[in-house]
């Protein structure tokens, strides 16, 4: 049986149990009481612990999941349960120099690169300055390099004194309403995801039972690009990047009538991108009702998703949307 969500008034999501088929129609006319009565379920699965995305004023504010342990990375505030360690060593040390903020964008949206920029040194490892020909002040000159790891992720959740974790131990990330696995472009792990069709999650109960259905259907992990998945910029971040390429932003504004809000391609899940669609304006916010499977950052285990609402389905007035709410589950 799929997990199921009645749409109410166009604006809410909420859980029910249909008990007629025209109870759509009764809905739409605000008119439940003299059609069909239902039963209302109460809403079992999880939601995000908060809002991710270009609404918090970060473009790349990707929530993640450690699904067997439960730890989340990223909880507090964007970008705020991140640290980083490049080939094991703090990054002060690395870098042989503290408190610079341009070092910043290469580590903090979450994203395990291996290819990074970092300031060009002399042979005592000193930092190499130059004059800004255009400012009279001086920089750092800056050369791309190679590493094998580039951080480590904080648990501040469960412990405020810090709890480090390898960046590769997590499975599932969310950003908006796009997703991520520990595969591919998005990390060094072993998962991905495959589309175990429309509805029917209760029906997949055991990992045997999605491998014997993705070898009948020639289906295989799909693993994470850079080239499918795309978020809403937060205006603060689509403000930047106008001034970096010297684009007018009344010409160039962050929401185009025709096309919405400006969007940012990055490294995603491509099966799991259409687990929801976004469409408007009005913004509208449409799961795929889908049953997914995740394959953990160590390909060891296998959990079943299907997401049902842009909404916190635990709340009935008032709420704002993007704390989704989901089904997860593993598959022994």
């Amino acid at each position: 049986m799929m997990k199921n969500i009645g749409n109410l008034k166009k604006l809410r999501e909420v859980r029910g149990k249909l008990r007629d088929i025209s109870l759509v129609a009764c809905l739409s006319l605000l008119a439940l009481s003299s059609c069909v009565s239902y039963e209302a379920e109460d809403f079992t699965g999880h939601t995000l612990p908060r809002k991710t995305g270009y609404s918090t004023g970060v473009t790349n504010d990707w929530l993640y999941f450690d699904l067997k342990t439960g730890h989340r990375y990223n909880v507090l505030n964007p970008n705020q349960s991140v640290i980083a360690f490049i080939d094991g060593k703090p990054i002060e040390e690395y870098f042989h120099y503290n408190g610079t903020t341009k070092l910043v964008k290469y580590w903090s949206e979450g994203v395990q690169k291996n290819i990074f920029e970092d300031a060009e040194r002399d042979a005592n490892g000193d930092t190499i300055f130059t004059k800004n020909q255009a400012t009279g002040k001086l920089t750092y000159k800056t050369v791309k390099r190679q590493a094998s790891s580039i951080m480590v992720m904080e648990n501040k959740e469960d412990d405020p004194n810090t709890m480090a974790y390898p960046a590769t131990e997590w499975d599932l990330a969310f950003d908006g309403y796009q997703l991520r696995t520990n595969s591919g472009t998005s990390g060094i792990g072993k998962g991905g995801a495959a589309d175990l069709g429309y509805g029917e999650y209760d029906k997949w109960t055991s990992k045997a039972q999605v491998d014997a259905y993705l070898a009948e259907h020639n289906m295989t992990f799909a693993v994470d690009d850079s080239a499918s998945v795309y978020v809403t910029m937060s205006q603060n971040d689509w403000n930047k990047y106008c001034i970096a390429n010297k684009l007018d932003m009344k010409e160039n504004p962050w929401f185009d009538p025709n096309n919405g809000p400006a969007k940012q391609l990055v490294s995603g899940n491509p099966v799991l991108e259409k687990a929801m669609t976004f469409s408007g304006p009005p913004p509208v916010y449409t799961p795929s009702f889908h049953t997914y499977v995740i394959r953990s950052w160590d390909g060891e285990r296998y959990y079943k998703l299907q997401i049902i609402s842009w909404y916190d389905a635990n709340v009935q007035i008032g709420d704002e949307g993007g704390r989704i709410s989901y089904y997860l589950d593993e598959l022994k």
